[in-house]
Formats: structure tokens, sequence, C-alpha cells
């Protein structure tokens, strides 16, 4: 099987496995997914997914707990990067949901391509606001800090104070610069 070119030209094949256990935002409930021979432009995604419903059934603003088991990527040339991730996620819903936002908080570890390990802690919530996605159609943080380490070299990550604009500071060995992940040359 050749697979299919999605709307952006890229050819995807095999299968996302999807299984839903209780009913949609009562607590408890959870989606699993994984993956069956599933690549993208040949390469191989592996590992489980979950997001668990944890909120209380009368609160407003939905909470999960998102965490990934296992992620490995394989490329056609045999580099493998991998990835184990815990997040709590947070919705808050608003009237008509034009200004809905989503708070994030957690850690990630794993190895890069060149089998330098990394790790990435949020140190100061990010918050995605759905505003941004209509204007600028891109989903990142619009607000909150991050901290990455790769291979005992940290490079801290600030995306702001809540506006919708691209750009994030980058800070390394205590010097700081501005970068617009979407517009960088």
């Amino acid at each position: 099987m050749s697979g299919c070119a999605d709307g952006r030209g890229n050819t995807r094949k095999g299968k996302i496995l999807i299984a839903y256990a209780g009913r949609r935002f009562l607590p408890g409930s959870s989606i699993t997914t994984t993956f069956d021979g599933y690549t993208i432009n040949g390469i191989t995604l592996e590992g489980t997914h979950i997001a668990t419903s944890t909120f209380d059934s009368n609160e407003a603003n939905p909470k999960f707990t998102l965490s990934l088991l296992n992620g490995k990527l394989t490329w056609p040339d045999g580099t493998v990067a991998t990835r184990e991730m815990s997040r709590t996620r947070t919705w808050i819903r608003t009237v008509g949901g034009a200004e809905d936002k989503w708070y994030v908080a957690g850690a990630a570890t794993g190895t890069n391509r060149q089998q330098y390990p990394y790790s990435i802690t949020i140190t100061d919530t990010l918050i995605y606001q759905k505003a941004c996605v209509t204007t600028h159609a891109k989903f990142m943080p619009s607000q909150g800090k991050e901290d990455l380490i790769v291979s005992n070299k940290m490079i801290a990550l600030d995306f702001g104070t809540g506006s919708c604009d691209e750009i994030v500071t980058l800070t390394i060995n205590g010097k700081s610069t501005q970068v617009n992940l979407v517009n960088s040359d």
C-alpha cells in the first residue's frame, strides 16, 4: 500500500487506533490512542497516548491528564527519537467559545535523533488561546515559560504575557534573544 496524501502533501499510511473508556467528560473517562504500522512520509510513529478526564462533573472547566508512553519516531535512515510525557490540561470555556483558553503544565523527557537526552519542564503554565488560532492559524502558547535541557545545555523559553504573536524569548547561557517561531529565516 502506497498510502494517501493529506491536504499538505504528506503521505500517510497505516492505522491510528482510538479506544474510548467511559462517557466523554465524566471523571475517569479516557481516550487511548495507539498506532498500527502508521507512518508519515516514511517516519514510523509508535507509542501510547492517554487522555484521562480528572475534573469533577460539577466543575465548569474540564481538566485532563495527558501521558505519552513509549513514544518513538523512526526515520527511514534508521535514526530514532524517543519521548515520554506527562501533562495536565485545563480547558477554560467561554460563552460561544471564541475566547476559550487551555492551561497546560507538565514535563517530557526523551532522546533526539542524535541520541542526546533531553527534558522539557513547563516552569510557568503555558496558555493557549483560541483567539490566537483564529487570527494566526497557529496553535502555540501565547503565554508561559518552559525549560529545555539537551545534553546538559539549558534553553529557557518565554512565550510572553498573552499577545497573539509568534515571538518567543530564548535564553541560553544568560544571553537572551527574541525569535519568531513562524517566520524565522
